[in-house]
């Protein structure tokens, strides 16, 4: 099921407005099913009733008790098609909207999405602590240029907030007001969010009353609230296309090599991009499935804002090869086979390349006699921006010819 116009998913809605929501049946596996079906489709009303009682030592326990009301029921029928309907929240608070029917075997199948409603009125939200506000955003990811909504949930009935956005320091600050306790806030994603931001709330309640004794607890003593929202943004902005165009992709052991590094970006070719690129033996890496770590996903790692930067200096483990003798016997007038001795793991390592014009960085170097799979890194950095790409090329001789003895020999046999 999804709501929201032009297909795009929301779970934040406006109340007292008329809804459009989209549903079809699909199977386990994720295909369509064509087949008629009577659904029944409900909107119903989540609230919270809280209770306090007064424990020992003057502590006051807080319990909430959830109470789902149905506010709608409709049954539209399905043909095979996409199905929209609608729905309207009557007002601000948490909701769920669940379709359910029966396959053909009379087992129930039931969808349920949770939304919200925005407005005016005040709700009692199950916060996990009774100052907390509660702020949900509407996506898990955005990019730069979009427009994060979040949900409040505020244990206010209305009142003045500061809001913040912050990481390392704070980098906007204003005052919102909200007439009830269920609005929205929206923030414009912008370049300086990358890779994530904090959107924080904070509050207060003024004394409402006074407590009849000392020993009585204070209930309408000042209150301050807060809350906070992660919003994740895609580095997408900040990556590098790195391309490796080896001249082919089968080699023989000892041959030069040239390889071709592009750096793009958006289509269009990075000049003067810093670059590294090396080959390693994948039967050394494969040893402990090791792969150069991709700094982006390093200097961009959320958990390096906003409290340290935390990483590793990895070392590669480079193994002594194991080497045999090669026999030096050769028969018709064929060439002396040519010894292999350099079996180096590390076929190549550059790590002070810069694109040209084109984009282009070129790297020649010849080839250790190892038979076997290289695979190549290339890391690319222009400004803030990294890219980071993996390949693979082949060594191996023409022909390789190796001793077989049969199965079975009988008596007299040469």
């Amino acid at each position: 099921m999804k709501t929201g116009a032009d297909g795009y998913w929301s779970r934040f809605v406006a109340e007292n407005e008329e809804q459009t929501a989209e549903l079809m049946l699909v199977t386990p596996e994720g295909e369509d099913v064509t087949s008629s079906a009577e659904i029944t489709v409900e909107l119903i009303k989540r609230d919270w009733v809280t209770s306090q009682q007064q424990g020992v030592y003057g502590r006051v326990n807080t319990q909430y008790t959830r109470v789902d009301k149905t506010i709608d029921t409709q049954t539209v029928n399905y043909s095979g098609d996409v199905l929209s309907f609608n729905f309207t929240p009557d007002e601000a608070g948490s909701y769920i909207l669940r379709a359910s029917t029966n396959d053909n075997e009379g087992r129930s199948i039931v969808t349920d999405m949770n939304l919200y409603a925005t407005g005016a009125s005040w709700i009692k939200w199950a916060n996990s602590g009774a100052s907390d506000i509660n702020l949900l955003v509407d996506k898990n990811l955005y990019a730069v240029g979009d427009t994060a909504r979040i949900l409040v949930q505020s244990p206010l009935p209305d009142g003045d907030y500061l809001m913040t956005v912050e990481r390392e320091g704070i980098f906007e600050e204003k005052i919102v007001s909200f007439t009830g306790s269920t609005g929205v806030l929206e923030l414009d994603v912008t370049e300086d969010h990358v890779p994530i931001i904090y959107v924080a709330l904070t509050s207060q309640q003024e004394r409402t009353s006074t407590a009849e004794s000392y020993f009585d607890p204070d209930l309408g003593k000042p209150k301050g609230y807060f809350g906070m929202a992660t919003i994740n943004v895609s580095t997408e902005t900040r990556e590098l296309k790195v391309e490796i165009l080896p001249d082919k992709q089968i080699h023989k052991p000892g041959e030069g090599m040239e390889v071709a590094l592009r750096v793009t970006k958006n289509g269009k070719p990075v000049a003067d991009s810093e670059m590294i690129f090396l080959a390693v033996d994948r039967g050394v890496l494969d040893l402990i499935d090791y792969h150069v770590p991709n700094p982006l996903e390093h200097f961009y790692d959320p958990d390096n804002f906003h409290y340290a930067v935390a990483g590793d200096d990895s070392r590669r483990l480079l193994l002594d090869p194991v080497t045999y003798d090669v026999s030096e016997w050769q028969g018709g007038d064929g060439d002396k086979l040519k010894r292999r001795e350099d079996f180096v793991p590390l076929a190549v390592f550059e790590p002070f390349l810069k694109t040209d014009k084109d984009g282009i960085a070129l790297v020649n170097f010849d080839l250790p006699d190892t038979l076997t799979t290289y695979r190549a890194t290339a890391i690319a950095m222009e400004s803030d921006k990294i890219g980071y790409t993996e390949s693979e090329f082949l060594v191996q001789n023409p022909i390789n010819v190796r001793t077989v003895l049969p199965r079975m020999l009988r008596y007299r046999d040469t």
